[in-house]
């Protein structure tokens, strides 16, 4: 119990410094751009897009009108949306 370790040199870590850090952050980030972008472009932005036009009245010719829930009140109250969703 009277042995006391000390670290040797080989077990000591360099210490980086803050700009070494700061570098080693950039470059990580700097590699999941590419993945963080492709989620932003074809996942994140549609599924925005369909949650707001949901809310809306819209034939592609005219502006799109706000309805609110209106929209979702039909398709709920709709017989023919609760046969095709029991069978599916």
């Amino acid at each position: 119990m009277g042995n006391i370790l000390t670290p040797t040199a080989s077990t000591l870590k360099p210490r980086t410094s803050q700009k070494q850090r700061w570098r080693q952050w950039v470059a990580g980030y700097l590699m999941i751009l590419p993945n963080l972008l492709g989620f932003l472009i074809f996942m994140l932005i549609p599924i925005i897009s369909t949650v707001v036009l949901g809310f809306t009245k819209w034939d592609l010719v005219n502006i799109p009108q706000w309805v609110g829930i209106a929209n979702y009140k039909n398709l709920f109250g709709d017989r023919i949306f609760w046969l095709s969703f029991k069978k599916t």
